[in-house]
């Protein structure tokens, strides 16, 4: 995450907690039962530390980046806490798994139970402010294009 803004965002779409990556540390942490992250990058082995015994990890993206080869040597030295980690990717998921699940979803959307988190809307005439956005500051959800 990259503001207290965007925290605030989230716990208004439901999260129970979120941790401000950008935020100063000072060692003590809480502890988790699970960590969804979207991000890993240079702090994957610190957020691996932060889970409960028998917590689980949940990689399921690298916005941050690739993590260095020696941020999964936290599984080792929370060894006997049993920590889980999870990795997925789509890429993993057959065409038909996904178009199927995909139709649930559309599905869903269309009866109104899910909600897109929309960043901002632009006229499909100024198509390059929209890429501007999405090239010049974080965004929050999607950014649409209209007629």
């Amino acid at each position: 995450m990259a503001s207290p803004e965007r925290g605030d965002r989230l716990r208004g779409l439901g999260a129970a907690h979120i941790q401000d990556r950008t935020a100063d540390q000072d060692g003590s942490a809480d502890a988790y039962d699970i960590v969804v992250d979207p991000v890993a990058g240079a702090d994957l082995g610190r957020y691996l530390e932060m889970l409960r015994p028998n917590g689980r990890y949940l990689l399921l993206g690298a916005a941050g980046g690739v993590p260095a080869p020696d941020a999964f040597g936290s599984i080792m030295t929370t060894y006997h806490n049993s920590p889980t980690l999870f990795a997925f990717s789509l890429n993993s998921v057959d065409a038909d798994t996904v178009g199927a699940a995909a139709a649930e979803l559309f599905s869903r959307a269309a009866r109104g139970d899910l909600r897109a988190v929309i960043d901002e809307q632009f006229p499909l005439a100024e198509a390059h402010r929209a890429h501007e956005r999405l090239e010049s500051t974080p965004v929050f959800g999607k950014i649409t294009l209209h007629p």
